[in-house]
This record gives C-alpha cells, structure tokens and sequence, in this order.
C-alpha cells in the first residue's frame, strides 16, 4: 500500500510542474507583447514629434510621360565597295579648255595620281551643258561647243572619262549643291529633281564616283534633323546613280564637334566615302600652307584613319594646294583630292610647283564658256546650288608611246598628218 501512494503522489507533483510552467509561459508572452504594445506606441509618438520639429514636407512627383524616340528615315546602305579606298586625285579643268589640252595634260600626270577629278559645279552653276537639268526645266538647249576649243560638255565628258579608265585612272567628280536641297516645300522638291536629273547623267558618263559637296552650310551642324535628311536626299539619289559610289563633303568643324560622332558613324554606313574640306586660303605659299593645314589637321589624325577620310583640299592658289597636301602626307593621310592642279604632288616642300601650274597648256588668258548654264537659266529651274570646277588633264597613246594624242571618241590616236 506504501508503495501505491508514493507513486500516485510522485504522479501529484509531476502535473503541478507542468501547470506551473504553462502559466508562466502564458505571463512571460503576456508581458512582452504589453512592452512590444507600449515600446511603440513610444516610438510613433517620437517619429511624429520628430517630423513635425524638422517640418518635412513630402513633395509628390508627378510621374514623367515617356518620350516618343526619334526615328531615321529608311535609307540605302552603301554596299562597301569602296571601303578602305585610298586615291590620290589630280584636278583636271574642262571648262575653256581644249580636248586636246586636256589630253596632253592627262599624258603628264605625276605617278603620284592613281585618279582624275573633274568639278563640274562653280559658283553655283554646272560648267556643263547638261541634257537632262535643260529637260527638266523646258530649256531649249543651245548648240554644243566644239570639243576642240571647248570640252565642257556631256560627250566631251565622256571621252575623258573612257580615257582615263584606259590609263587606269580612277574618275571622281566633285558636284556641288546647296544645303536647301534637304528642306522641304516646292523649292527644295525642284532642287533634289535636278540634283537627281544631273547625277544620273554623270553616272551615265561613266564616273567611277560622285563626291557631293554643300549639303552642310556655315551656320549648320550635323544634327538629328540634318542627318535624317541626307539619309533620305542620299537615298532619293541612289535610284539614279545606278552603280557609281556617291560621297559626301563635311566640314572640319563637323568632325571636330564631338556630340555629334555618332551621327558620323550613321551617315558613314549610306556614304560609299566621306570626305573632309581642307582650306588653306589665307595661305600665299606653300610653307605658309603646309603650316596652317598641319595645325589644323592635327587634332583630325584619328578621324582620317577611323573614318578613312578623303581630304578635299579646296584652294585655288597652287602652292597653298602644294603645301596643304605635303601637310597631309606627313600626317600620313593617303586619300586626297585636288581642286586645282598641281604638277608635281611628290616634290619636297622646299621645291615649288612651277607658277603656271594651274593654267592649261597653252592657256595664256582666262576662258569662259559661254554654253555653261548660267545664273538667270537656274533661277528658272529653281536652282541655286553652290560648287566648283576642275584643274587640268592629260592622256597616253594608246600604243604606250610617250607623244602627245589627240582624242576622237575617247579613243587616244596620234595627230594626224595634215593636223
């Protein structure tokens, strides 16, 4: 019987500690959740003191509509024939010039020139009777100039160009057009039908390329607008240019701006080649020339290399031409184009081009050519382009020999015996 009790009190005292422990359990939560309950209603009170003692204010920002993202228009990519083309250009004048002047200058080309240029713009008019701007504009063209006074003219433009392929000179032309092409309206719609009236004549005349200069005026920077627009002139263009590459001049200062070198790499990919004016106009020789154009271009080395620049080098005078180039040279560019000609391009800077370099030969007076389409005839057209002309020419026999030729069909034959 002792030993029954023992057990049924040991059992007794073993449910007390389990009671006693769950009421405790049940305090020690109560107790804590009535300090959590007090603790912060303490600290809201603190957070309210401590605004109202700070005075913030919450300014509620109103949320931002998203902005519309500026689209180019569709273009036509280059195809990239011409990537990574390097020229040496020397200019060759057609305008007042003889077919056969232009023949022996071509015959005396320095082998530094591997292609010819012919700028068939000056002063805001083609040197050129073109057929199809006088179409277009209703014009009656007048009689052809003979090619043995005068080669500014379509047929005459064709000899040269057959020509030189014949001495394997590359043929580029400079044409010049004027930054109200890329506006818009009636005046703008006439500019681009010429500029595409001309460009496919000259494509039809057999040019390897067309270097497009004037889209860019002095006030005009290469922003999206602009951008947009030589994208869309330069693709209303390629219908008519068929196969010929078609550049475009931009200048320095454009290259210089840094916001807009993205723009650059844009228009690069609708350019077969992009090419940079080069000025040396208040230079009277060639080591001023060299001077200015090496300061200048300096800053420029990474654009002429990346971009692989075609450097036009825009001045008349031709010992400013003759040191701007050797300038460019040293700074290792290797893609330049002359707008006068210069005789001797790979003569030392310390021998200057002979004094009549620029003049034909023979050429002793200063020619016009009277066919050329002048001021008041554009004005009808609605033209008002801005460009330039060419420098001076020469050809080979077809034989090899070193004489002279005469060209008949842009076939070089000898002179025939009775002249």
């Amino acid at each position: 019987m002792r030993r029954h009790r023992r057990r049924h009190t040991g059992v007794r005292k073993s449910k007390r500690t389990i009671i006693f422990r769950i009421v405790f359990v049940i305090l020690a939560a109560a107790v804590i959740t009535a300090l959590s309950v007090l603790l912060g209603n303490y600290l809201g009170k603190k957070a309210a003191q401590a605004e109202k003692e700070l005075d913030v204010t919450v300014t509620e920002i109103p949320a931002t509509e998203p902005q519309e993202t500026e689209i180019l228009p569709e273009g036509v990519p280059a195809d990239g024939q011409a990537d990574g083309l390097k020229v040496i250009a020397a200019d060759i004048a057609v305008e007042g010039v003889s077919i056969d002047d232009v023949g022996e200058t071509m015959w005396g080309l320095d082998d530094e020139y591997d292609c010819i240029s012919i700028r068939v713009t000056r002063d805001g008019k083609l040197i050129y009777l073109s057929p199809a701007a006088l179409e277009l504009a209703e014009i009656e063209p007048p009689a052809a100039p003979d090619e043995k006074e005068d080669c500014a003219s379509l047929p005459a433009l064709r000899d040269i160009v057959s020509s030189a392929k014949e001495l394997g000179l590359r043929t580029s032309c400079i044409y010049g057009t004027t930054p109200a092409v890329l506006g818009e309206g009636e005046d703008a719609g006439m500019r681009l039908r010429i500029d595409r009236a001309v460009i496919g004549e000259l494509s039809g005349a057999g040019f390897d390329e067309i270097v497009i200069d004037g889209l860019i005026g002095d006030e005009m920077t290469l922003d999206f607008g602009t951008l947009s627009a030589m994208i869309g002139y330069l693709a209303s263009l390629r219908d008519a240019a068929g196969e010929v590459d078609l550049g475009v001049v931009l200048p320095a200062r454009v290259y210089l701006d840094t916001p807009t070198a993205s723009q650059i790499v844009t228009l690069e990919k609708y350019t077969d080649l992009l090419a940079i004016g080069v000025s040396a106009a208040d230079a009277a020789d060639a080591e001023t020339a060299y001077n200015e154009v090496e300061g200048n271009c300096y800053n420029l080395k990474g654009n002429f290399s990346v971009h692989n620049l075609r450097a036009i080098i825009t001045s008349d005078n031709v010992q400013a031409a003759f040191g701007a180039y050797r300038a460019l040279r040293d700074l290792s560019v290797a893609n330049v184009q002359f707008c006068t000609y210069v005789k001797e391009p790979s003569a030392p800077l310390s021998s200057p081009q002979p004094d009549d370099a620029s003049a034909a030969p023979g050429e002793t007076e200063e020619k016009t050519n009277e066919n050329a389409l002048t001021g008041e005839k554009y004005e009808e057209m609605g033209q008002d382009t801005e460009g330039s002309d060419g420098g001076d020419d020469s050809v080979a026999s077809a034989d090899g020999t070193s004489a002279p030729s005469v060209w008949y069909g842009g076939n070089p034959e000898p002179p025939s015996a009775d002249g």
